[in-house]
């Protein structure tokens, strides 16, 4: 009896240790495919249904993954997705930059059109979604990447991914060389002009017109939400559920991009309404003052009544209105 308690029990212990090792070779294995993977692609990984399956939803315990759910074919309708792939690239080429050798967190791409049995497998009927996968696999709330706190872009996606992982990530944004050329090529003529006719210069620097048309602009960008746009990446629009487009986001946490159009469009309005007012005292011809401040007067009281009625839109319950509901 003692002989076979002692074979069975060396027995188990041989198994036990077999499959550890097993499984601790499979995991090395694993790690890397993936970092041979990732350096092919330049830190991303273009994935596919038996990828995913076998890499990045199986257990993986000396690594972690970070993947992007995405539907960035025209055809889906989805107007954000492009613009998350691309925030999802440079974060995933920020931390390569920072880790640059020995990756234990990799950057996994999986596009509906190419891994439609991975949204099956995680039941996603929706795109984008950021999923980040532990090394024990097991899923937590907070492993799902929150678009409206932090935002659809690279900073928001590394300062989760510091959240859920311990790692800090500097983000390492690509030059914008277009623009950075347009800018120099701007400042380049100026100065050529400068030197060539220094008094238009001087003339056009010092009106009062100019600078006035400036200060508005600034203060017209600003409060309609131009800023947030640029940080936040908001969406040109959305759909409701029927398929419609819809440009104003009936919300006060957040906005859309062509809504923020139309805000500046109708604040400059008003701001025009405003100025032929002022301006209607120093026309000396009586009707045509009068027509002129009139006018003025309905431009302020229309596209103001316009602009409160997108803001009830926006906060519910709101009881003021002037001409429209």
């Amino acid at each position: 009896m003692r002989n076979s308690v002692a074979a069975f029990t060396s027995f188990f212990i041989s198994f036990l240790y077999l499959y550890q090792e097993t499984a601790a070779r499979t995991a090395q294995e694993n790690l890397e495919y993936m970092r041979k993977t990732s350096t092919e692609h330049g830190a991303l990984i273009d994935a596919s249904d038996e990828l995913f399956s076998k890499y990045v939803k199986s257990k993986h315990s000396k690594y972690s993954v970070v993947a992007i759910f995405n539907a960035a074919d025209p055809k889906h309708g989805c107007e954000i997705c492009q613009e998350a792939k691309e925030q999802f690239i440079i974060a995933a080429h920020s931390y390569a930059a920072h880790v640059k050798s020995e990756p234990d967190i990799f950057f996994v791409v999986l596009d509906y059109d190419r891994t439609p049995q991975s949204f099956v497998k995680m039941r996603l009927n929706h795109a984008p979604e950021v999923v980040f996968f532990t090394r024990d696999n097991k899923k937590r709330k907070k492993d799902t990447y929150d678009i409206a706190r932090y935002g659809m872009d690279a900073a928001g996606i590394l300062k989760w991914l510091h959240e859920r992982s311990g790692v800090k990530v500097p983000l390492k944004k690509p030059i914008p060389w277009v623009k950075v050329s347009m800018a120099g090529g701007g400042v380049f003529l100026v100065l050529l002009v400068a030197l060539i006719k220094p008094g238009l210069c001087l003339r056009v620097f010092t009106s009062s017109t100019l600078w006035g048309v400036l200060i508005l602009a600034s203060v017209l960008t600003m409060t309609s939400g131009q800023m947030w746009n640029f940080i936040r990446n908001a969406s040109n629009h959305g759909r409701h559920r029927d398929g419609e487009i819809q440009l104003i986001l009936a919300s006060d946490g957040a906005q859309f991009r062509y809504e923020t159009y139309l805000v500046i469009a109708l604040n400059g309005a008003i701001s025009m309404g405003f100025i032929l007012l002022n301006q209607a005292s120093k026309i000396k011809h009586l009707y045509l003052s009068k027509g002129v401040g009139f006018f003025g007067l309905a431009m302020v009281f229309i596209f103001f009544g316009y602009l409160l009625s997108v803001f009830r839109m926006k906060s519910h319950g709101y009881p003021y209105y002037l001409m429209f509901e």
